[in-house]
């Protein structure tokens, strides 16, 4: 409250709460991308889901969350659905309109899971908390397919240190197992699996903590 030549003058700070006012958005890029399938086979780099002929894939991303270390708000995991050209053929294979791409956590060592696996890991990537899920069609060839991650996965992302692993499969599998139904077909890349968070930009945290509506690191 301030006096001015006789009035008063109430003065207020209003600090926003718009989601999209006081935040950044870093991009981290999978340091490994893989699959497991259920004839006990693994790949890395290709991050095929779903049933190929003969065998059905369940893929995982890993990430570096070591250079986050204020708290997440809001995670989006890309990941590109490759098309013919570049790739030789469609990300998106199924008769299929859609089929539904889903995402878990991974409680496999992540140094088991990108080296030598081991029993139960094809299973792993496909049960456990639920993160998150999309639908996948055939006009998501050529682009990335976004996954909006939930409460859960947000809070896991926040408890962990160091590496962290996403497992995917897809769901609405229907069809006999010599019928293809799967997504990300031909891909080869982890840089084409991506994490795009938004974290409080260090200004806003000041003013948080400075009116008691509590502000932290992340992690120490």
């Amino acid at each position: 409250m301030k006096t001015v030549g006789g009035a008063t003058i109430i003065l207020s700070l209003v600090v926003c709460s718009h989601a999209q006012a006081g935040v950044a958005e870093t991009t981290l890029f999978a340091v490994q991308t893989g699959w497991y399938n259920s004839n006990g086979l693994r790949s890395f780099g290709n991050y095929l889901a779903g049933d190929g002929v003969g065998s059905n894939y369940h893929n995982f991303s890993v990430f570096d969350l070591s250079s986050i270390t204020l708290p997440i708000q809001s995670a989006t995991l890309m990941l590109f659905n490759g098309s013919a050209p570049p790739n030789p053929g469609d990300g998106y294979t199924s008769p299929d309109p859609f089929e539904t791409y889903a995402l878990f956590d991974v409680s496999t060592d992540i140094g088991l899971l990108t080296s030598s696996g081991g029993p139960g890991v094809y299973d792993d990537l496909a049960v456990g908390t639920f993160f998150g899920s999309v639908d996948v069609t055939p006009a998501d060839n050529g682009t990335f397919v976004e996954i909006y991650l939930n409460a859960d996965s947000i809070a896991a992302l926040n408890s962990a240190t160091g590496l962290f692993a996403f497992g995917g499969a897809i769901t609405t599998i229907s069809h006999p197992v010599n019928v293809d139904e799967s997504v990300f077909g031909f891909s080869n890349d982890s840089s084409d699996v991506r994490l795009v968070v938004t974290i409080p930009e260090p200004m806003t945290l000041v003013l948080l903590g400075t009116f008691g509506l509590g502000a932290g690191r992340r992690r120490r």
